[in-house]
């Protein structure tokens, strides 16, 4: 940066000190210029970073939210899903319910016949009679009935019954 001398300025006056004196002057105001755009640079530096790490929040953040709405999306659909099953889940409990009542019955209602129909693990089927209607009635062996072997019959005829 060129700066206009002091005999520029002042063309008539031949003093040497009053020439250093204002070059004196011209440099340190030169250097106070210098340091405040130095200064100013860094403003402008540090206000820079600053604006970057909001951008960098800002994404963060924004990436947190698409984030947390995708988990929730998730936990919607789980819970619809968990509510579905449940309302399924009592729907077979009462028709398992309703199998077991239905399809016990008393020894006295039904007369077996001499027809075997097949043999299995459990037991025999054999062929009976049921209100006047021919039926099937699953004989369980003495060795192996029992309290559980009962509860998978009932389980066997309920899934049976639910054949078409």
């Amino acid at each position: 940066r060129q700066y206009p001398t002091f005999q520029q300025y002042y063309p008539h006056s031949n003093s040497q000190l009053v020439m250093r004196e204002r070059d004196q002057a011209i440099i340190e105001r030169d250097q106070a210029i210098m340091k405040r755009d130095l200064a100013m640079r860094e403003r402008d530096q540090a206000q820079e970073k600053q604006r970057e790490l909001m951008r960098e929040r800002d994404e963060a953040i924004k990436e947190r939210d698409r984030v947390f709405q995708q988990a929730t999306k998730e936990c919607d659909r789980i819970l619809k899903e968990w509510d579905k099953t449940k309302m399924e889940l009592e729907i077979l409990k009462e028709k398992h319910s309703r199998c077991k009542e239905f399809w016990i019955v008393p020894r006295r209602h039904v007369t077996v016949l001499e027809k075997s129909l097949g043999d299995g693990a459990w037991g025999n089927v054999r062929e009976g009679k049921f209100k006047g209607q021919q039926v099937a009635v699953k004989c369980v062996h003495e060795a192996i009935f029992s309290k559980q072997t009962m509860q998978r019959v009932y389980r066997e005829i309920c899934t049976m019954s639910q054949v078409y």
